[in-house]
């Protein structure tokens, strides 16, 4: 049951990450332009993997709202 459990968070967590192509898309610019915001500090990643990163979506509303 715990295992269980664990699996249906991590799956919850999952759906709210985005990948940057997504990203990209949702707010109309190139993966370079995404890249610099997010090194000006407009949005964090998350490390999905050792050659994957993500940005959570409640991350991204929030920014697209101070924007």
């Amino acid at each position: 049951e715990v295992k269980t459990y664990i699996g249906i968070l991590l799956m919850a967590l999952a759906a709210q990450v985005l990948r940057f192509n997504t990203v990209c898309s949702r707010m109309d610019i190139s993966r370079s332009t995404l890249h610099r915001i997010i090194k000006a500090g407009g949005l964090k990643t998350v490390k999905l993997s050792s050659r994957a990163v993500g940005i959570l979506e409640a991350d991204l509303i929030a920014y697209l709202e101070r924007v």
